[in-house]
């Protein structure tokens, strides 16, 4: 039982050497999303983004569609702020096969209409 308390104090001194060296190379990069990520240990800290980076995507004139025949939904999705109306845009945009684009459409019209923006529920 001792081998194993030494092993485990061993690897935990090991695993916090690692980590206090990563943290002194600290540098900080941004993924092509915009994201800030902190070298080192490579974790992404919260999105952040800047105003040159941030990006607005485009609806689709479909999206628009299935959204605007439901006038709450439409309303709802329009008081969603900039961030999560790109989030579904996105989500929808970059789906490879149509059927799934259309199936997406049709879930971010049902949150919609729950005033249910992305990340609840």
């Amino acid at each position: 039982m001792k081998s194993n308390s030494k092993f485990a104090a061993k690897f935990f001194l090991f695993v916090l050497l690692i980590f206090i060296i990563s943290c002194a190379k600290h540098e900080e990069k941004k993924s092509e999303f915009g994201l800030v990520i902190h070298g080192g240990a490579g974790s992404v800290v919260k999105g952040q983004f800047t105003t040159e980076q941030e990006k607005e995507y485009e609806m689709s004139e479909e999206m628009k569609k299935v959204l605007m025949s439901d006038k709450e939904a439409w309303r709802n999705f329009q008081n969603f702020s900039r961030g999560g109306q790109n989030t579904y845009i996105f989500w929808v945009n970059y789906a490879k096969r149509e059927e799934t684009k259309k199936k997406r459409m049709h879930i971010v019209l049902e949150r919609a209409k729950k005033n249910m923006p992305p990340g609840l529920g």
